[in-house]
């Protein structure tokens, strides 16, 4: 049996984060209005609109990656998650997508936070407590689409104001 804060090699992990989106992330919730917690990974999963890369998260390594994530147009989210669970806490890699988020607003990029010991949840569901901590990547008109795509829906139901504003991890000036 691993130690959770052990290093798994990296296919391995890919395949992990994998088999947690289509078994969690993709399934209708009623904390949702029944629909997934996200609407859209399926489909961006299946049309390889979306990759999962394993590397040591921080903004230097994760700045090493944004060029090639903006030069393919097929992608619309780039997931980075980092081999070890035990190394970064949740405000860590938090303060990793605050720092990314200033850097990126002016590039239509957004970095979203996951970690195995996220707080953030909707009506009770923890949504953000993913295997391994991790920086997602989305292109910002792809995030602001998919928003207004489900505002006349049941998706935000269940939100309060608090969610709203933790939905993305913004800098405080």
């Amino acid at each position: 049996m691993q130690v959770p804060s052990q290093r798994a090699d990296h296919a391995a992990i890919i395949r992990e984060f994998y088999d947690y989106i289509v078994a969690f992330v993709e399934g209708p919730r009623p904390e949702f209005g029944n629909l997934p917690i996200c609407p859209f990974a399926k489909r961006a999963r299946l049309e390889g609109r979306m990759r999962i890369e394993v590397l040591e998260l921080g903004t230097d390594s994760i700045a090493s990656r944004l060029q090639c994530f903006e030069d393919d147009p097929t992608l619309d989210l780039l997931l980075l998650v980092h081999p070890d669970t035990g190394t970064l806490s949740c405000p860590e890699v938090y303060g990793i997508a605050q720092e990314l988020n200033r850097l990126l607003s002016a590039r239509n990029l957004l970095a979203l936070a996951g970690h195995p010991a996220d707080p953030f949840n909707i009506d009770g569901l923890h949504t953000r407590r993913d295997p391994y901590p991790n920086i997602q990547l989305l292109r910002g008109d792809v995030a602001e689409r998919a928003y207004k795509s489900l505002e006349k829906s049941a998706y935000y139901d269940r939100w309060s104001e608090e969610n709203f504003r933790d939905i993305v991890p913004v800098a405080s000036d």
